[in-house]
């Protein structure tokens, strides 16, 4: 008789654990997409703004960088940008387009323009000229100067290259005179009238 009851407890035991396993598959298999949908393509998967992946990799791909929205608005030479403020120096009769950085700086001193000034050389490879009153400055470590940079030195020195040189002193940027092959040649040596005035 136990025999009898153990074999019936059995069965119904084993009846119970099979339904179970039945609807544990069942359950696993509802949390899973078709067959075929596990993944998604680049063409199907679009952002929020209706661009596939595919077209924003072909877009990466064609400019080489996506620019970000301050890279794309371009308003300084510092990053390669199309100036927002212009100036033209003239010297020997002859005037010249100076490309600016965009700084507080350049902004300082253009509010200082027109103004002819009787610039000093310096070490053969410079015109510098201590202004009356300081600007706001933000030196740096240049590391290599061009013919044609305009910087300031500390806060109150104007300085005018005319050859290309490595140095370890520090300057603020100012701007890039665009002629400056053109501009050397008709520079004089020693002192130099210059005159410096904002573009329109």
């Amino acid at each position: 008789m136990k025999k009898g009851y153990c074999s019936v407890l059995l069965v119904l035991l084993s009846v119970i654990v099979l339904c179970a396993c039945g609807n544990s598959a069942d359950g696993e298999q509802s949390f899973h997409p078709p067959l075929g949908e596990e993944t998604h393509s680049v063409e199907s998967s679009g952002g929020e703004d209706g661009n596939t992946l595919a077209e924003i990799t072909e877009d990466i791909s064609a400019d080489g960088e996506k620019a970000s929205p301050d890279e794309s608005t371009g308003n300084s030479k510092e990053t390669g940008g199309a100036q927002m403020q212009e100036m033209t120096i003239e010297v020997g009769g002859q005037k010249f387009q100076v490309s600016l950085y965009d700084n507080e700086t350049v902004r300082a001193f253009r509010e200082k323009l027109p103004m002819t000034l009787d610039m000093e050389e310096l070490h053969g490879n410079e015109k510098f000229y201590y202004l009356d009153e300081g600007l706001p400055a933000n030196s740096e470590n240049v590391g290599s100067i061009k013919a044609g940079d305009i910087m300031l030195f500390g806060s109150d020195c104007l300085v005018l290259f005319f050859e290309e040189f490595s140095t370890s002193y520090n300057y603020t940027r100012i701007g890039h005179i665009d002629e400056e092959e053109a501009f050397v040649s008709v520079l004089p040596g020693g002192t130099v009238e210059i005159t410096f005035e904002a573009g329109e």
